[in-house]
C-alpha cells in the first residue's frame, strides 16, 4: 500500500514536470511542442487540479497555432 501511494506521488511529480516543460516550451514560442507535451498530459491519468492547468495551457498553445476550434473546445 505504502509502495502504491510512492508510486502515484511519482507519478504527480513526473505530471507537473512534464507540464513545466510544456510551460517553458510556450515560453520560447515552440508552440507546437508545447501542446504536444500538453496533449499526452491530458490522455494520461492525472488529478483534476492539473489537469485544468494542462486544459489551460494546451487552450493558449492551440490558439498560437492556429486551432481556434481545438482552443475553444477545451
Amino acid at each position: 500500500m505504502k509502495e502504491r501511494a510512492n508510486l502515484e506521488q511519482e507519478a504527480e511529480f513526473v505530471s507537473k514536470v512534464k507540464l513545466d516543460i510544456a510551460i517553458c516550451n510556450y515560453r520560447l514560442r515552440k508552440y507546437e511542442e508545447a501542446a504536444s507535451i500538453l496533449s499526452e498530459l491530458l490522455n494520461s491519468d492525472i488529478s483534476s487540479a492539473l489537469k485544468k492547468n494542462v486544459l489551460f495551457w494546451l487552450a493558449k498553445s492551440n490558439t498560437y497555432l492556429g486551432n481556434t476550434q481545438y482552443a475553444i473546445e477545451y
